[in-house]
Order: C-alpha cells, then structure tokens, then sequence
C-alpha cells in the first residue's frame, strides 16, 4: 500500500486522487522509487479520503457505546488506530458486561478511560509534531507544528 498524507486544500493533494499518478510521483523519488521498485509495485485503483482527528463525546449513552473509530480516530502519522480499536473494543464490552450486571458506574468509567485517551494522544501528537525539523517551510508540517506549540 501506497499513502500520501497532506491536507486537501494543498496543491500536492492533487496527485493523491488517482493512484497511478500518485505511484508515477512516488517512483520518481529516489528513496521511495527504489523500495516500490524492488517489490513491483503496481497500483490497481487509487482512493482519497480525510484522515484527521475525531472524538465522539460522549462516547456511550443510553443502551449504546462506541468503540474503536467510532468513538475516537486518530492521525494516520500517529499509528493509533489499531491498538485503539482493539483496547476500546475490550474496554466497551467490559463496560457493558459490568452494567448489564449492575454496576451502574460503568459508562462513567468507560468515559473516564475515553477522556484519558483523548488526552494522552492530544499531548504525544504535539510532541510528535513540534519534533519533526526537517521541513520547515512546508505548509503541511507548519500547519501541525503551529497546532502543537
């Protein structure tokens, strides 16, 4: 899989609406182009979609819990995704399993975990952000850097 993340309204997004001029753009790049060369990369269709940052607060109500993307999604430059989907998934069906059972303080603690993910990710993402130097004239990283400080 081929990705190529920047911000929709940049001029460099143009090329990630169709995958064989994206992979066409890619390949012409000596490090990437190398790498897509030795496994033969060949795209098949190309895809463009948001992928920023989303919190559902609340994220369990009456007769209901969200779990996974629906309760929060994440930066792809994180890698958050994954383990999110797979603890929160735990989380709210022990959350659901303590409150069919009587523990009415379940939801509430479901969100207190929700809360606290929220907050730790908010915090790593601008430490991540404010980190990177290498680009610091592009529009993307200034965008995410000015987020951060």
């Amino acid at each position: 899989m081929l990705a190529f993340l920047t911000d929709a309204d940049l001029p460099a997004a143009r090329i990630a609406h169709q995958g064989i001029e994206l992979a066409e753009h890619a390949a012409d790049k000596d490090e990437i182009g190398a790498i897509l060369a030795e496994c033969a990369f060949a795209p098949e269709q190309g895809g463009f979609t948001a992928a920023h940052s989303s919190t559902l607060n609340p994220c369990i109500g009456d007769g209901w819990i969200a779990a996974g993307d629906a309760s929060m999604t994440f930066d792809p430059l994180s890698s958050q995704g994954l383990l999110h989907a797979l603890f929160t998934g735990l989380a709210a069906a022990e959350a659901a399993d303590s409150y069919l059972s009587g523990d009415l303080a379940a939801p509430a603690r479901y969100q207190q975990i929700m809360d606290g993910i929220q907050h730790a990710y908010r915090r790593h993402l601008a430490f991540s952000y404010s980190s990177e130097m290498r680009w610091p004239a592009a529009p993307f990283w200034q965008r995410r850097q000015s987020i951060a400080r």
